[in-house]
């Protein structure tokens, strides 16, 4: 009985000229919204993947520049643009990197930025953020800090 069910595929797949109009249009229907599901799935992948490796690259930038302090201290002059940069007081470098976060946000959810680059960046200008606010809590309280 086995064999005859494999040798008639009309059994095993459905016809799709048979199905009702209805049930062709469930199933186009359903099919469209695995389809959607997957790409939203795809760019969310893509957007906190991104995220993430910014800031394991940034964490990894900074592990580097506390590894190698004595050897980097007198390499090169920096440009124009990073010396105006570290010469702004730190409430308009933190409001500059909350500018640059909040652009850059809306750039991705215009899908004017590539979500997966778009999260790198986001990713290393949160870890930039979050390091500052950190430094500026322990300059803040330090006993607190190193009571911990």
């Amino acid at each position: 009985m086995s064999r005859e069910l494999f040798n008639q595929p009309e059994t095993l797949m459905l016809n799709y000229e048979k199905l009702t109009k209805s049930t062709r249009t469930m199933v186009a229907t359903v099919l469209l919204m695995v389809f959607m599901a997957l790409v939203v799935t795809d760019l969310f992948i893509s957007f906190f993947g991104g995220v993430l490796l910014g800031v394991l690259l940034m964490q990894f930038a900074l592990e580097v520049r506390i590894f190698f302090r004595h050897r980097l201290q007198g390499t090169g002059r920096p440009s124009v643009l990073i010396r105006s940069y570290e010469s702004l007081p730190d409430k308009y470098r933190r409001l500059l990197r909350l500018m640059l976060l909040a652009l850059l946000v809306v750039l991705v959810i215009f899908e004017v930025a590539n979500t997966f680059w778009g999260g790198l960046v986001l990713g290393i200008l949160s870890g930039l953020i979050a390091n500052e606010i950190l430094m500026y809590r322990q300059s803040r309280n330090p006993k607190a800090i190193a009571r911990k």
